[in-house]
């Protein structure tokens, strides 16, 4: 298990940032990626007084498996604490890891006995980690290419919370399950939707998660809505 408690002082970017200055950050960053205000919302909730963790910038290149991190020459990547924050992120990281591999072995041995998820737009429903995990399988069937790019993280100051923006890529070839229990037919086109993950962890252990991305969006690049 991966031991993920915060020492009382740890190296940060600048000073201390205070809840208001963090919500306008999270603002920013989240308006960047078009995420929804219910998606940044829950983030500023969730993260409270935050430090900066990683921002890939460009060249950056930041693999979503556990404990791998690489930055290019020339880049802007900033980096605040001095140990648990990238423990923290490591155990983030199991989710894309499933979510880009298929193989949720890893996510799923670091999730507490007490585990809930609720992945919006997928639905409101509040998850166990049997049913989040058919959730997440079940757009790997619908895009067999699923790629997800980490573009910031954000780590709570209290080291418990853990906010990620992603960008996610991949083509519609298979059936895509609805929140309704639908099934969208394999529709050939490609999309890239950008998202936030949030999860709370506690002593290595994810103790709940959330997701937020753009659903309308998705639909629009699969031909199945027509724009506004």
């Amino acid at each position: 298990m991966l031991h993920t408690s915060c020492p009382g002082q740890f190296i940060r970017v600048g000073t201390v940032v205070k809840n208001v200055l963090v919500l306008i950050l999270i603002a920013l960053l989240a308006s960047s990626g078009g995420l929804s205000t219910l998606g940044f919302a829950r983030t500023a909730a969730s993260i409270g007084s935050a430090a900066l963790y990683l921002d890939r910038d460009g060249a950056d290149s930041v693999s979503a498996s556990p404990a791998t991190w690489t930055r290019g020459p020339g880049t802007s990547m900033r980096v605040c604490g001095n140990g648990p924050q990238t423990r923290l992120t490591e155990v983030a990281m199991t989710f894309f890891h499933g979510l880009n591999t298929g193989d949720f072995s890893t996510w799923r041995a670091v999730l507490a006995d007490d585990f809930t998820a609720i992945y919006t737009p997928t639905g409101p429903a509040t998850l166990n980690a049997e049913t989040a995990q058919t959730v997440n399988e079940s757009f790997r069937v619908a895009f067999e290419d699923l790629h997800f790019e980490i573009d910031r993280v954000l780590v709570g100051a209290s080291c418990d919370f853990v906010a990620v923006y992603w960008t996610a890529t991949g083509t519609h070839t298979g059936p895509l399950v609805t929140a309704s229990g639908g099934v969208i037919p394999p529709t050939g086109q490609s999309a890239v939707i950008p998202g936030v993950y949030t999860a709370e962890i506690r002593e290595g252990e994810i103790v709940a998660e959330w997701t937020h991305w753009d659903q309308l969006s998705l639909l629009i690049q699969l031909g199945l809505v027509q724009p506004l």
